[in-house]
């Protein structure tokens, strides 16, 4: 796959799905640290000018589907927003934003 792919943020996803570097569920409990950082880190991403793309992959691929869920709802209640709709508003990367739809937010 790392020769077949070009270099862009696609190849980064796939690769990143492959090496199944995914976190591991954590039985209900969340790391808040790591969910506040997530969160901040996604709003930086969707409302920065140019780029973001690598950072919500790096989130959204790799984070469990538990920690996700939770990252959606702090993301709303914080920033009183659906951060789905906002990467989408904000991506022309279709690669990202489909990756995410499989975490479609529970509200």
């Amino acid at each position: 796959m790392k020769t077949e792919l070009k270099e862009d943020k696609f190849k980064k996803a796939v690769l990143l799905v492959l090496e199944e570097r995914k976190m591991e569920e954590s039985g209900g409990r969340v790391d808040r640290v790591l969910l506040e950082d997530d969160v901040h880190d996604l709003y930086k991403a969707v409302k920065s000018e140019k780029g973001g793309e690598t950072a919500m992959i790096n989130i959204v691929v790799v984070r469990s589907e538990g920690h996700l869920r939770e990252v959606l709802r702090l993301y709303e209640q914080t920033y009183r927003a659906n951060f789905a709709r906002e990467m989408l508003r904000k991506s022309g990367n279709l690669v990202v934003s489909y990756a995410f739809l499989a975490f479609p937010p529970p509200f």
